[in-house]
């Protein structure tokens, strides 16, 4: 069991088809090893931000009211569906082509190393909309499938979190955010695998907000009145 983002178990699941590591399904040992991608268990989901960060514009390069512009233009038009094809499935007829009904087909699964051509560019996009919005893609490897069906899942149990983006203007989660977060979590993989009871894991969150969470609360709260 592996307990992490869609993306964690893409990477293990792509480890087990590679020339170099391929590994065996103990089912069909003529097919590569895969991974069955489990979402909420009893109406529960761990989500993620979604997100890995946010942008900064220098004030050492972004010197005038010109390239100030330039720099947002070019994140607006990241958002674009033509752009979040190109940063997503790379150039028409060299990564994908469309097929007659209109459907994207991922042409990267058959030479591995055209994904180099774009590799990367997806870590600009904030997926507004996202490629899902602006493309039907063919589902070419059962990870595909498998990834699509999860989403489907969870898709009801998507819950917006409003602190998140506030997290960066925090003092004291700059200090200690990270520290607590990996706290938390390793008390909840505990309480997962039986090693603590609910009490103790309750009782340990608890613990975790006299250590500088409750800090974080009450400058995540300000800020989010503020803007109200």
């Amino acid at each position: 069991m592996f307990i992490d983002t869609m993306d964690g178990g893409k990477r293990i699941w792509r480890y087990f088809e590679t020339d170099e590591t391929w590994t065996a399904s103990v089912v069909d040992s003529s097919e590569p090893a895969t991974m069955t991608l489990y979402g909420a268990i009893s109406g529960h989901t761990l989500a993620t931000a979604g997100y890995n960060g946010y942008y900064t514009l220098s004030a050492t390069t972004c010197d005038s009211e010109e390239k100030i512009e330039a720099c947002l233009t070019i994140l607006d038009k990241l958002c674009d569906p033509d752009m979040l094809v190109l940063t997503q499935y790379g150039l028409e007829g060299i990564n994908y082509e469309w097929n007659e009904d209109g459907e994207l087909v991922d042409l990267d699964t058959e030479d591995s190393a055209l994904a180099g051509n774009y590799a990367g560019l997806n870590q600009l996009l904030a997926y507004l909309p996202s490629t899902e919005e602006t493309t039907v893609n063919v589902q070419t490897d059962k990870f595909s499938a498998a990834q699509t069906e999860a989403y489907a899942a969870n898709l009801e149990y998507a819950v917006v979190n409003p602190a998140l983006s506030y997290t960066v203007n925090s003092d004291s989660y700059s200090e200690n955010g990270a520290t607590l977060d990996s706290e938390a979590s390793t008390l909840r993989t505990q309480y997962i695998c039986g090693e603590i009871d609910l009490d103790t894991f309750k009782a340990s969150l608890n613990n975790l907000l006299t250590k500088g969470y409750q800090d974080i609360i009450d400058e995540v709260n300000e800020q989010y009145q503020a803007n109200q």
